[in-house]
C-alpha cells in the first residue's frame, strides 16, 4: 500500500493514474483515471465580528468568529451557531480536526464540537497558504446549565498528537470575551 498526497492546489480536472518502474527505459502504464473538482478558495480576508487572529501551530490562524445568537446573555436550551475563520499558513499533509468549546463557570466543558473543517467538507490537508475557510459549528447550551460566566474556545488537534499550540503556548484559542448565562 501507498498513501499518496495530491497537491493542495491542483485544479478541477479528470487525471490518469500511472505507474511505471524507476529505469530510464520504463514507460508509464496508465491504471485508472481520477475526477477531481477543486474547491471554490477565498484569498481575500473576511469580515469578522469577534476577531482572534491566533496562529495554532504553524498550520493556520483563527482570524475571527461570528456568532449567533448574540452571547452577551446566553439561555439554557439554545443552541450557538459559531461560525470560525480560518487562514492556512502552510500546506500540509497532517488532517487537523476543529474543536469548538463552551466553557462553563467553574471551568468545565458545557458543550461541543469537533470534526474536519467545515462539517467535514474542508480537511486541511486541502487548504492552501493565505487562503481563508469558514468553518460552521453548532453548540446545544444544555437546559441545565448553571448561571454564570462562560466562555467560547477552538483550536485544531489530530487524535494521535494532541493539539496545536498557540505561539503563547496555549492549546485553545479564546473567541472573545466572558459570556454570560442568567437564569
Amino acid at each position: 500500500q501507498h498513501l499518496l498526497h495530491l497537491p493542495a492546489d491542483l485544479a478541477s480536472g479528470t487525471y490518469t493514474w500511472t505507474v511505471s518502474l524507476s529505469t530510464p527505459e520504463s514507460v508509464a502504464v496508465p491504471i485508472a483515471r481520477l475526477s477531481l473538482t477543486a474547491p471554490e478558495r477565498v484569498f481575500a480576508r473576511p469580515e469578522v465580528t469577534i476577531p482572534v487572529d491566533v496562529l495554532l501551530g504553524d498550520v493556520a490562524t483563527l482570524v475571527g468568529a461570528e456568532v449567533d445568537p448574540d452571547t452577551s446573555d446566553l439561555e439554557p436550551g439554545t443552541t450557538l451557531t459559531v461560525k470560525l475563520i480560518w487562514r492556512s499558513e502552510t500546506e500540509t499533509h497532517t488532517s487537523y480536526r476543529v474543536f469548538v468549546h463552551l466553557i462553563g463557570p467553574q471551568g468545565t466543558l458545557v458543550a461541543q464540537s469537533d470534526g474536519i473543517p467545515a462539517r467535514w467538507t474542508r480537511p486541511t490537508t486541502g487548504w492552501v497558504p493565505g487562503e481563508y475557510v469558514a468553518d460552521v459549528h453548532s453548540l446545544a447550551v444544555p437546559p441545565d446549565a448553571p448561571a454564570g460566566e462562560y466562555r467560547l474556545t477552538a483550536g485544531l488537534y489530530t487524535p494521535a498528537r494532541g493539539r496545536l499550540r498557540t505561539p503563547e503556548g496555549a492549546d485553545a484559542a479564546q473567541i472573545g470575551t466572558a459570556l454570560r448565562l442568567e437564569r
